[in-house]
């Protein structure tokens, strides 16, 4: 018998705790005010494949409504307008390129959150069909690109 209520309790225990982290992650919101600045490369992935060093040059300011991509100068700016979708993390987001040497149209969709002062976003080219990644991550299946940045310090 002492067996039994010893397990029972232990039930409890476990499942009240399992269900007070879940609580503490459901009430954590994505702070958009935090990812406003300047920010800069620390990682990147294509497909799955690892962006090489020199293709992460340049930095990303990031306002409210747009995201710029200042490469150096041969590399060009790009401008993206984004929305977010929720609060929750990883929070959705969508973009669409307004500004770019090769012109304005294309759209993505993605998934984004900040984590140790590092903001990781995972993104989907949206070709009218595309659904916004299931997770942080870039594999070749999921078509997904993902960058990991660190804010620049001023």
């Amino acid at each position: 018998m002492y067996k039994w209520m010893t397990l029972a309790a232990l039930c409890v225990s476990l499942t009240a705790t399992a269900w007070a982290e879940d609580k503490k992650e459901d009430e954590a919101k994505f702070d958009a005010k935090a990812i406003v600045g300047t920010w800069e490369y620390e990682s990147g992935l294509k497909l799955g494949e690892e962006v090489t060093k020199d293709r992460l040059k340049g930095t990303i300011t990031i306002t409210e409504e747009t995201i710029t991509l200042q490469g150096e100068e041969t590399a060009g700016k790009f401008v993206m307008k984004y929305k977010l979708d929720g609060d929750k993390w990883p929070v959705k987001f969508d973009m669409e390129m307004t500004e770019s040497p090769f012109g304005a149209g294309p759209k993505a969709k993605g998934l984004m959150e900040i984590k140790d002062e590092k903001l990781t976003m995972v993104y989907v080219m949206d070709e009218g069909s595309a659904d916004y990644p299931e997770k942080l991550e870039s594999t070749k299946d999921n078509k997904a690109h993902l960058f990991v940045l660190k804010k620049k310090a001023e």
